[in-house]
């Protein structure tokens, strides 16, 4: 806690409760361990039924809290999917236009999983014969400019 913060009465009350309660049992449970409620409701000074609601509650807002969880996760997956699919229409594009990139794969991650989908070459032509490329000097390029 930070320095200098106050604790309200209500708080200091259930905090005095909580210690008394350890305190009586330092050598040995005075209520069973099984009996959860009734240990809380010694503990807190209040009635089980309103243990019974709190317990309720906190488990109705860890519900809230894990269906947040599970819909945030389903966009993120949703998220990953329309990403997958730009990047294999991008790749199509790529494969379809005169590139002279020599990638042999390309990696795609996935929920922490690389995929390895394998690029195809661009077809090489065989019009020239196998004779090599004409290489100009600076000069020749620029008397022919």
């Amino acid at each position: 806690m930070p320095k200098g913060y106050e604790f309200s009465q209500d708080m200091k009350e259930i905090f005095f409760n909580v210690i008394q309660f350890v305190e009586k049992e330092k050598f040995g449970p005075v209520i069973p361990l099984f009996n959860v409620n009734e240990r809380l409701s010694s503990m807190l000074a209040i009635s089980i039924r309103s243990v019974e609601r709190l317990k309720s509650e906190m488990k109705e807002i860890e519900h809230d809290m894990m269906e947040k969880k599970r819909k945030m996760n389903e966009e993120k997956e949703e998220l990953e999917n329309q990403k997958l699919q730009v990047l294999g229409r991008l790749r199509n594009l790529r494969s379809r236009s005169s590139s002279s990139s020599s990638s042999t794969s390309s990696v795609i991650t996935t929920n922490n999983m690389a995929i390895s989908v394998p690029v195809p070459r661009s077809p090489r032509k065989l019009s020239k014969s196998g004779r090599l490329s004409i290489a100009l000097t600076e000069q020749q390029q620029e008397t022919i400019r």
